[in-house]
């Protein structure tokens, strides 16, 4: 049963597959078929309904189970590194998309891209393990640097990572880059909010009028 804005609880509307309860199907069932667990799915975003529907249509006739199965099965595919890296990129995603950020899919050498903020964000779920692909990673970092001045970077890395790999992350903010952070998703957090301050842009704005009205420490020593 559909929830409709003339329901008595007013809530959104939501598209059920399946109902609330069904019997398992197993060796003593009238059936005699395999042994079937069902548990249905309560869409509350109408767009997502449409799609996941449509996607069923195209890719298995119709058959929604299946479907749902094809990505259950795929998930569980993935080695741990890359579903945690799947996870870090939809939480990332979370953060970022009220603020206009969105994945970078042009670039290939950062991950997402939050232009309003003049952000960039490269994602990683576990630190390299060959040294080769440390400097790389590093490098990579320098590189946004060089080709973007006027964007801040944000490394981020997951919430639950070891402090070991979370340590050695950090290290990256001493490796002479300014604009680069290191933080997990809920230091982001507070990160984006606090560059969608306006009145962090004007703090910024007032921080770079002193310092080119400053005298150049280097020349105003006075000779004895």
């Amino acid at each position: 049963m559909n929830a409709t804005p003339d329901t008595p609880d007013k809530g959104p509307v939501q598209r059920f597959y399946g109902p609330t309860v069904r019997k398992l199907a197993g060796p003593h069932s009238p059936d005699k078929g395999p042994e079937r667990r069902v548990k249905s799915v309560n869409f509350t975003d109408l767009t997502l309904f449409d799609f996941a529907n449509d996607r069923a249509q195209n890719l298995y006739g119709g058959n929604f189970s299946a479907y749902a199965m094809a990505l259950i099965e795929s998930d569980r595919s993935m080695s741990e590194a890359r579903r945690s890296e799947h996870d870090l990129e939809s939480l990332i995603l979370e953060v970022i998309r009220p603020h206009g950020g969105e994945i970078a899919r042009a670039s290939d050498i950062f991950d997402f891209k939050v232009p309003s903020l003049r952000l960039v964000i490269e994602a990683h779920s576990r630190f390299p393990r060959d040294k080769s692909l440390e400097y790389k990673l590093l490098g990579k970092m320098q590189r946004i640097a060089m080709q973007m001045p006027d964007y801040r970077m944000a490394l981020v890395i997951p919430d639950n990572l070891a402090p070991q790999e979370k340590e050695r992350f950090l290290q990256f903010e001493t490796a002479g880059i300014e604009a680069l952070k290191v933080c997990d998703i809920e230091s982001l957090r507070k990160f984006v909010e606090a560059l969608a301050d306006p009145r962090a842009e004007q703090l910024e704005k007032a921080l770079q009028a002193q310092a080119s009205t400053s005298p150049n420490p280097a020349h105003s020593k006075t000779i004895d």
